[in-house]
């Protein structure tokens, strides 16, 4: 599932770069028209307005066989991009998740992987760490109108320690 959603992440950072929040934004449209699954993977969904991307994992139903175990079926993980600021002072101010109002200042954006767990996510200094609930992407490119819950989240046995 991680190797599945790095082509989002590459292509979410290069928007990110290129044009700040407009970029992140044509960055996850473009990607939420493009229907990415595998053997693993049902669907891949990006936020246009934060770049959270969104892994849902494949079930029997919608990959035959995936051959992941039942209690991995249908649940999701969340890749978080987020920039950690210079202050005017040169200190580093907290980290923080991109919003809409995030202007892009030649950083680079870090990531982090958010599941069951999000330990990752708070070590890293984000003080609300976000939880994976994104109106998911549909085969057809439309964003759904049903979101993957915190309650579908991967269980963290299943992830690396990075997603826990």
């Amino acid at each position: 599932m991680l190797s599945v959603g790095s082509a989002a992440k590459t292509e979410i950072s290069e928007g990110f770069q290129s044009g700040g929040m407009i970029g992140v934004a044509g960055a996850a449209l473009s990607l939420n028209k493009t229907a990415t699954t595998s053997k693993y993977v049902a669907q891949v969904g990006v936020d246009p307005a934060s770049g959270k991307i969104v892994v849902l994992s494949a079930t029997d139903t919608t990959n035959d066989k995936t051959g992941l175990p039942t209690d991995a079926q249908g649940h999701a993980i969340a890749l978080v991009p987020y920039i950690t600021p210079t202050k005017a002072d040169g200190s580093l101010d907290t980290a923080r998740v991109l919003a809409a109002t995030t202007v892009g200042n030649g950083e680079t954006l870090q990531w982090t992987c958010v599941s069951e767990g999000n330990a990752a996510a708070v070590g890293r200094g984000l003080t609300t760490p976000p939880t994976v609930v994104f109106a998911a992407q549909t085969g057809t490119g439309v964003v759904a109108t049903t979101p993957v819950t915190t309650a579908m989240a991967m269980p963290a046995k299943y992830v690396p320690s990075e997603c826990k």
